[in-house]
Order: C-alpha cells, then structure tokens, then sequence
C-alpha cells in the first residue's frame, strides 16, 4: 500500500513539474516587466533599459511589441538615438496596425534627424502611407527639415509651404530668398584673411578678432623690418616668419571657422522663424 501511495505521488511530480516549472517562469517574467515599468515610472531610466531588455532576453516571443517600444522609448529619453532607431524598428516589424506603424516610422526618422542623417530620415518618411490631412501635414514638416538639414533650401521651401496658412507663404518665401542661409561664405572668408589678414573676420561679423589678427601680423612684420634693419634680411627671415607664418594660416583658418559658425547661427535664425510661423498656425 505505501509503496503504490509512492509511486502516484511519484507520478503526479513527474506529470505537473513541466507546467510548474513553466508557471514560474511566466511569474518571473512578468514582474521583470514590473519591476522595469516601475524604475521607469521613478525616472530610473538606466535600470529600466537594462531591466526590459533582460526581459526581452527571456520573453520567447511574449510582449516583444511592448519591450521593443519601452526600450526604444527610453533610449530616445537618454539621447541615444542609434539604439532607439533599432527598437523603433524592431517594434515596426512587429505590428500589423497601420497607425501604429506610421507612428514608428515618424519616431524612427526623428531618431535618424538627430544623429543628422537626413538622407536615412527621409527613406524612413517616404515609407509613410497615410493620406490623412493631419499626418501628411506632419509628413510635410519632417521633409522639410531634412532637405532644410541638408541645405537644399529649394526642396525645403516646396515641403514647409503646406504647414504654413496661405497668407503666411510670401513671408516663408522672403525667409528663403534672404542673405542669411547663404552668408557669410566660409570659401569667401578664407580668401579675403588671405589676402588681408583680419578682413575674413570682419567680413564674418567678428571685428574684434579681426583687428587682433590685423595687429598681430603688422607687428611682427615690423619686428621682421626692425631685425633686417639692425642685422640683416635673412636674420629678420629666420626669427619673424616662423611665428608670421603661424599666425597667418591661423588667422585664415579662423575667419573661415567663425564664418561657418556665423552662417550656422543665421539658419538657426531662420529655422526659428520658420517653426514659430508654423506654431502660430
């Protein structure tokens, strides 16, 4: 009798220990997702990025979608855009709901747009498929700003006029046809320090650099003039054009670098101007 009470409870082990075993894993992996939800929810992004894709290692196929997005959202909260582009797409391949994957997509291109990759952005936008009024508007205003990315201004204007009121595009065109997104020019500031020392950098806006840089190369040229007077021409070579020739690359150089970061401050410019144009509509 007790042998045959052993060899049941033997049986009923070896019958329900695979669906216990699979009852407990499902438990683990469900509070894994809870204890990242909550570390997100307490602004413990670190850990709940790590945490979800923990989950995501033993999930065996069970709310990827959710993992996916949750990873991806807080990879985009921590600026890192790389990553959240992949589990932006990953959770793209996932759905099968069309509003869900415009939504993605707009989220994968956002990602490419802030990493400055305008031309991967625009694929991600030119695969977007819903015609409605508000989403093509939005599609209008991310284009935009791609080919506003990457200076074809002409591309630009054709794709911001749609987020704009009609009375408003005279203004928006005034915007595009200014000196601003094309001045000052890097090449034309370089030229000019080259033949001038200084005038690069006050053709740029720069002028106190510029006579820093019109006061340094007159005064070792007449230091250079000074020394060839006391000693002789090749004495005044060898000391001065070192440090007139350091100088004088450097100033060019430097003309063309704030040129660069002056025009950059002029599409700023423009670009603000064209969102709150776009916000007040």
């Amino acid at each position: 009798m007790g042998l045959t009470i052993r060899c049941l409870i033997l049986c009923v082990l070896i019958v329900f220990s695979p669906a216990a075993s699979q009852l407990t894993c499902a438990q683990d992996f469900e509070e894994t997702i809870k204890i990242a939800d909550n570390q997100y929810r307490y602004g413990e992004l670190s850990l709940a990025v790590k945490t979800y894709q923990r989950a995501l290692f033993f999930s065996e196929g069970r709310r990827t979608l959710y993992l996916f997005r949750q990873v991806a959202e807080i990879s985009y909260l921590n600026n890192d855009y790389e990553t959240a582009h992949k589990y932006y797409g990953f959770s793209y391949d996932q759905t099968e709901n069309d509003s869900l994957k415009t939504e993605l997509l707009f989220s994968k291109a956002s990602c490419q747009m802030l990493n400055k990759n305008f031309q991967l952005a625009l694929i991600d936008l030119f695969s977007v498929n819903d015609t409605s009024a508000l989403i093509r508007k939005r599609l209008s205003f991310y284009i935009a700003t791609c080919y506003f990315g990457l200076e074809d201004f002409q591309q630009a204007l054709t794709y911001f006029e749609p987020c704009v009121e009609f009375h408003d595009r005279e203004e928006l065109s005034d915007l595009f046809s200014g000196k601003k997104l094309l001045s000052p020019s890097p090449k034309r500031a370089r030229i000019m320090s080259m033949i001038l020392p200084g005038l690069g950098q006050v053709y740029s806006g720069d002028l106190k650099s510029g006579l820093n840089s019109v006061m340094l190369t007159t005064g070792l040229i007449a230091l250079g003039i000074s020394i060839g007077n006391i000693y002789s021409p090749i004495d005044a070579i060898l000391a001065v054009m070192p440090w007139f020739q350091r100088y004088y690359t450097g100033g060019y150089g430097k003309a063309e670098e704030i040129a660069v970061h002056k025009r950059q401050n002029n599409r700023n410019e423009v670009y603000t101007e064209i969102i709150k144009m776009i916000s007040g509509n």
